[in-house]
């Protein structure tokens, strides 16, 4: 078995401080480890360079928090792995779309790797004959359009993906559970009363039939009027076959996910939450947060349903004496960390699920073609992210209100832009820093080159489609603003000939931006 995977930016930081991690899914689907500490032999070795070989000891260091385990220095001073990485095969930032694949062995030993990106087809997989299964953190594909998702990803029993808005969390959740294009959802036959399983299609249907069969995948939004009725499901008023008023059980999201994996052991059943941090969980839930514990996927406890959901599940031919989430029914939840919950989460909810971070990605292929066009001028959107996030990260010292590569899903208009980017900047950042009075030093809406009519330096999200705006001049000054104080904050920039930044040094070499890597 074979783990192969991008460098995370902390993989190569040359601060001690800045670990090497392993997250919960690699842990548990491919090093097996089961105690708070481990310790491991690494046999290394570099494709580019196989003279560079070193045989180093490992130690694993789980954070409980996340379910992760870290990589630190050894405590006898011995080569580490990051030693290895920088001071033997001396790595910078620049190979951050390198790779490194670990082999497994034998009880803890395992053979680890350095593959440059250029190399991973043509030689790496030379080594795979024997090895059945390999793990991608992140596909190769040049438009960072279909990354890979590991098998691990697609068998956590239940997960959040949490980060800024715009992070990909969705994104992510329907690659796992859709793959490209569909290709992995799981079509079923309707239902009938002579087959209440409804056979799984051995074709994918039409756009036209698959408006009404039924397939492996649910899904929900939660919302702050969102409860345990809307979520399991509840008594309604109907009409029966003879026209008149009746009332019926009608099974909401999770009762038919629950039964779809009851009625399909062998076919994986996807609940996916979104925006799980706007509903209050307590209530939605209710007893069934006590199927929340698990063993290999499996509720390790029991609950009675109700009398209405249990004659829900005798109708569906599925056993209605207890419920007990199966291993193949796997929650899948997005959590948005920018927004202001009404109901926070508790930690005994919390702990209950795997987390995942999603961080922003500054080299996404597909967002590094964005663009922003204001007049006659296109700036690239990555560009103008990384600089304005340092700004948000200054203004609010929280890394939850920047804006992810994705907060745009393509290239903008100067309208869209301003209402939809320059809105989020003042609604969800600025607003709370401007006071007509008094406007606090932290607010960044403001301009490079004050006019010697204007009052003030700053400006206000309405101003922007005011007289004062005119030929685009607020838009164009904020740019130069944000400029500005990027070349601040990194001095050793490429500027051109004007003392501009260069655009596109930052897209081809991209400046770690404070608050926005892997912690």
């Amino acid at each position: 078995m074979i783990f192969v995977t991008k460098f995370r930016a902390n993989d190569l930081n040359d601060t001690k401080g800045k670990q090497i991690e392993f997250n919960k899914g690699v842990v548990d689907n491919f090093f097996n480890f089961t105690k708070d500490e481990e310790d491991a032999t690494f046999e290394c070795s570099s494709l580019a360079t196989p003279a560079d070989k070193r045989t180093i000891k490992v130690h694993f260091t789980l954070s409980p928090s996340r379910g992760d385990y870290k990589v630190y220095q050894n405590a006898d001073g011995s080569m580490d792995l990051k030693d290895y990485f920088l001071n033997v095969l001396h790595l910078t930032s620049a190979n951050l779309n390198d790779y490194f694949a670990i082999k497994k062995k034998g009880p803890a030993k395992f053979t680890l790797y350095y593959i440059p990106k250029d190399q991973l087809a043509s030689d790496f997989f030379k080594l795979l004959s024997s090895d059945p299964l390999i793990y991608m953190d992140k596909g190769d594909d040049a438009s960072g359009e279909d990354e890979s998702i590991t098998d691990a990803e697609g068998k956590v029993a239940q997960i959040i993906y949490y980060g800024c808005p715009g992070s990909g969390k969705s994104f992510k959740v329907k690659r796992i559970t859709e793959g490209k294009d569909g290709k992995k959802i799981i079509w079923y036959e309707k239902p009938t009363e002579e087959d209440k399983i409804g056979k799984k299609l051995d074709h994918e249907p039409s756009d036209e039939e698959k408006a009404s069969l039924p397939n492996n995948i649910f899904r929900t939004t939660f919302h702050p009027d969102y409860d345990y009725a809307t979520f399991v499901g509840c008594y309604k008023p109907g009409k029966d076959k003879d026209n008149k008023l009746d009332y019926k059980f009608v099974p909401q999201v999770f009762a038919k996910a629950y039964v779809a994996a009851l009625k399909h052991p062998k076919d994986p059943i996807y609940l996916i939450i979104e925006e799980i941090n706007r509903g209050n969980c307590a209530q939605i839930f209710g007893d069934l947060f006590q199927l929340l514990d698990r063993t290999d996927g499996v509720s390790d406890y029991e609950i009675k349903p109700d009398a209405d959901l249990a004659k829900y599940l005798d109708t569906e031919g599925v056993s209605s004496e207890s419920l007990k989430l199966p291993d193949n029914l796997h929650i899948y939840a997005t959590m948005n960390t920018s927004d202001q919950s009404l109901f926070p989460m508790d930690s005994a909810f919390k702990r209950r699920w795997a987390m995942e971070f999603l961080p922003i990605d500054y080299k996404h292929g597909k967002a590094m073609k964005f663009t922003i066009t204001i007049d006659d001028t296109t700036y690239p959107w990555i560009g103008f992210l990384q600089m304005v996030n340092e700004m948000i990260l200054q203004a609010t010292d929280s890394e939850d209100k920047q804006m992810g590569e994705f907060f745009i899903k393509d290239s903008v208009t100067q309208k869209e832009f301003i209402n939809k980017v320059m809105f989020y900047l003042w609604n969800d950042v600025c607003k709370d820093l401007y006071n007509p009075r008094r406007v606090q030093a932290q607010y960044f809406l403001r301009v490079k080159n004050q006019l010697e009519s204007e009052k003030n330096d700053y400006f206000t999200f309405a101003e922007l489609f005011s007289d004062r705006n005119n030929g685009s001049r607020l838009l164009k000054e904020f740019i130069l603003y944000l400029e500005e104080k990027f070349k601040e904050n990194h001095k050793d920039i490429l500027l051109t000939e004007e003392k501009r930044i260069d655009w596109e040094t930052i897209l081809t070499k991209t400046i770690p931006t404070p608050g926005t890597t892997e912690e």
